[in-house]
Parts: C-alpha cells; structure tokens; sequence
C-alpha cells in the first residue's frame, strides 16, 4: 500500500513504504538526520568531512526515494541562482587567469570556477535534502517531531507549544494560501488580466493579487486566534501523543551516523 503525503504545495506524492528504507525510520529520526545533513553541508568547509557529507546525502536522497521529476524541478527551479554564483566566482575571484572578456577586462579564474562549483553544489545539494525531506516527513509528522525534540527547552521557559503551534498552523495554511492564489490567479485572467513580459511590468500587475490574498490570509487568522481562545486552547499544557512510534535502536545508529562527518573534520582539526 501506498501512502499519500500531502507536499507544501498542496499536491499529493505517493511513496511506497515498502520501497522508501527511509519511511522506515522514526520521524524525528529522519527529521534529525535531514537537519543535521543540511547544517553540515553548510558549515563544513571543503575536505573529507565535506565529501563524507556528500555520500551521507547521497544515500539520505537514495532512501528515500523521491520521484526524479520533483528533484529535477527542484534543481531548475534555482538553475538560475546555481549560474549566477558559479559566474559571479569564476570572474570576481583572482587566480590563474584561463580567458578575458574581450573589451571588458573581465577575467576569468580557475580557481573562481573550483570555488564557484563548490558552492553551487552545496546548494543544489541543500535542494535535494529539502526535496527529500519534505517528501520523506509529512506536515503532521514534522509538527510532533519537533514538539518532541524541543521539549528539553521547555524547562527552560522556552515557549515550545507555542512554537510548535505556529509551525503546524504555517503548514496547513501553505496549500490553503496556494489554492487561494491559483482561484484569484485564473479570476483575474478571466477578467483580461495580463501580467505582461517585463520584470517591473509583472510585479505591478501582480499587486491585485497579494492585496486580496493578504487579506484572506490575515481573516483566517484571526478566526484562528478566536477559535482558540473560545476552545481555552493552553500551549504550556501537557498533551498526550497519538500517533507517534518507539525510538528504536537504529534511529539511534542512524543519527549519530550522520554526524561523522562533523566528527571527522574535528579529528583532522584538531590533528592539523
């Protein structure tokens, strides 16, 4: 059987528990994992750690199982971003010069192309984890697992079901807020609305649009706020979980396998 799980955008991703090992884990396993990737692709600069980094996200993305299309339109949908780091390094970074825009006295680098490359694909790797990571944790999944990852903090006044309730509301409010968007989109068009082909052009033209979706959004929150407050709605009181499965032993192993790499670049600073 396979399992509908509801994306950010509103639309449904089927994925096979049976062919997903990823789905097999604890939520908060794999809601740990996916963080504790993305952290260190940032932080880590380049060297073993780095590329150890590289394969645990390899195998991160492999697991579980996203469908090639929505990684691919992940990675065109900031194709142009990718093109202008790698761009804006290659000619902006001294080095050894490979070739001269004639007329221009730009000068392009190998060393602004390595370093340029690098940090393109530390972001086209930020997208596959999130790719995946939205694919492998739902909305509601994501919500308990953060309520009981933070929980520790509440101790220290840390207004965690607050915090939990804000995430959850922003996730169910995102495909509602999208739909809204497509229905004013195709009014508009029906009343010879044209958002025209320059860039000043289509954020004018598109002003009719956030005005009134900004106030339906600001209108479903406040009914939000006095439904809760007639319902005497607490975050600081203690809730019982329905729904949420045993740590395991191989949640354990899973997670702190995901910080070797940091572990092995604190080695080999310490060593240097």
């Amino acid at each position: 059987m396979s399992e509908v799980t509801a994306t950010s955008a509103g639309e449904a991703v089927a994925l096979d528990n049976a062919t997903a090992p990823l789905k097999r884990f604890d939520p908060r396993a794999r809601l740990l994992v996916g963080l504790l990737l993305i952290v260190q692709t940032v932080m880590l600069p380049l060297g073993w750690g780095l590329t150890l980094v590289a394969v645990f996200i390899g195998g991160y993305v492999y697991a579980g199982r996203p469908p090639l299309a929505r990684l691919a339109l992940g990675l065109v949908a900031v194709a142009w971003m990718l093109g202008l780091t790698l761009l804006l390094h290659a000619f902006t970074t001294p080095g050894h010069i490979l070739w001269t825009v004639p007329g221009l006295e730009w000068n392009l680098t190998r060393e602004g192309l390595i370093n340029g490359g690098l940090l393109a694909g530390r972001l086209s790797a930020l997208v596959l984890l999130g790719v995946t990571l939205s694919l492998a944790v739902t909305a509601l999944e994501a919500i308990r697992a953060m309520d009981v990852l933070l929980s520790p903090l509440a101790r220290l006044n840390v207004p965690v079901g607050s915090f939990s309730l804000l995430l959850g509301m922003t996730l169910r409010f995102v495909p509602t807020l999208y739909e809204e968007a497509l229905t004013l989109r195709k009014a508009l068009r029906a009343r010879g609305w044209d958002p025209g082909k320059g860039i000043l052009s289509r954020v004018k033209a598109w002003i009719p649009l956030f005005i009134p979706l900004l106030a339906n959004a600001l209108r479903r929150a406040d009914d939000l706020a006095e439904t809760l407050v007639l319902r005497g709605y607490d975050p600081r009181a203690v809730r019982t979980r329905y729904g949420l499965s045993d740590w395991r032993g191989a949640d354990t192993a899973i997670t702190l396998a995901s910080l070797l790499p940091l572990a092995l670049w604190g080695v080999l600073a310490a060593l240097a």
